[in-house]
């Protein structure tokens, strides 16, 4: 119930004022606590495109901290029991999963990631890839850091 009054209350704070950069990390604190990490980074994204003089920045870093920590499920700080090959073979029964490691372009690029390290940095400013190197994460695919 609790969650659910909190998820309300950040998006009334969005609705009343969309550049309160503090309004996006209470919703992204929603999201972590729902265990919804990658909708999470989208808020804290949003929170710091409108945290102009960063006031708010150590708070925005620490919780995309936590949400790419309930990203990577091997991580030490992660939460699963699963060996690598059980996440491996949830993971491929994902169709969405299976779609992104289907697509050439995307082989390519996580080809240039694993090679080069600041090529991740430039794939990683266009938001669909971005977006779909978060799901590869999560699903515990990949492993960033």
């Amino acid at each position: 119930m609790a969650v659910y009054e909190a998820d309300k209350d950040a998006d009334k704070c969005i609705e009343i004022d969309p550049t309160f950069p503090r309004g996006y990390i209470r919703k992204a604190a929603v999201h972590l606590v729902k265990k919804e990490y990658s909708e999470a980074v989208e808020a804290l994204n949003l929170a710091r495109e409108h945290d102009k003089d960063n006031k708010c920045a150590r708070e925005i870093q620490q919780q995309l901290m936590k949400a790419y920590a309930g990203m990577n499920p091997m991580s030490s700080s992660g939460n699963s029991d699963e060996s690598p090959e059980e996440t491996l073979k949830r993971a491929q029964q994902n169709p969405e999963i299976q779609r992104i490691l289907s697509d050439p372009v995307m082989q390519q690029i996580l080809q240039q990631m694993q090679e080069n390290p600041m090529a991740a940095q430039e794939h990683l400013k266009n938001p669909q890839i971005a977006a779909n190197v978060r799901k590869l994460m999560q699903a515990g695919i990949i492993r960033m850091g």
